[in-house]
């Protein structure tokens, strides 16, 4: 029998035993540029994803299998048939806002290692139920944060180059904008929405919500 050098783990190579299997849920713009910086770390194999849409599937997959070069990327319209994979380690969440909480907790449930986007939870009473799945008797990797908007928005609160709370409020005065919102595009709907005061709480709230 000859065992290939990579299988164990010789020269440079990451022995499969040791890599991170990792799958994932609702995969798409955001969730697609962080899978893409997943894919070539050697010490992970990504292996699966679960998504409603089969365009979404496809697209997934068909990233996935061009990296490794292969066809092995399983699909899922079902996420718990991917929850339910023993092999897989860990799960990419970057469904929806509003699924965040709960991919999470079912995926921690099921004894993953968890990597959701942010925000980790919609509400107060979702934060809690994750915070207590977290004390599962495994590892829990940190939300993803947006680390420079969130650097920045700590220095506004005098850790960094703002002096306060009045210079924050300058750089990011949301827009009182009073066009309508067209439902159909979602630049308006985030860019005209979530930074007018008169309809929503601004880029403050968002950013505020996300970080603490």
């Amino acid at each position: 029998m000859v065992i290939p050098g990579a299988a164990l783990g010789l020269d440079r190579a990451v022995a499969p035993s040791e890599r991170i299997t990792l799958g994932g849920i609702g995969i798409r713009n955001r969730g697609g540029y962080v899978l893409s910086s997943f894919l070539p770390e050697p010490d992970v194999q990504f292996v699966a994803i679960a998504d409603v849409r089969a365009d979404r599937r496809a697209a997934v997959k068909e990233m996935a299998d061009a990296h490794y070069g292969n066809n092995d990327c399983a699909m899922y319209r079902d996420f718990f048939e991917l929850l339910d994979r023993p092999d897989i380690d860990a799960v990419l969440i970057a469904t929806g806002d509003r699924w965040h909480a709960l991919a999470s907790i079912l995926a921690m449930k099921a004894g993953k290692d968890v990597y959701s986007e942010k925000p980790c939870a919609m509400t107060i009473a979702e934060a809690q139920a994750l915070a207590d799945a977290a004390n599962c008797p495994i590892e829990v990797s940190p939300v993803a944060e947006a680390t420079t908007i969130g650097a920045a928005f700590m220095a506004g609160l005098g850790v960094g180059v703002f002096d306060g709370m009045d210079d924050l409020d300058a750089l990011w005065r949301p827009a009182h904008v009073v066009e309508p919102v067209d439902p159909s595009s979602h630049e308006q709907r985030r860019e005209r929405w979530a930074s007018a005061l008169e309809r929503a709480g601004g880029w403050h709230a968002d950013l505020s919500a996300l970080e603490f």
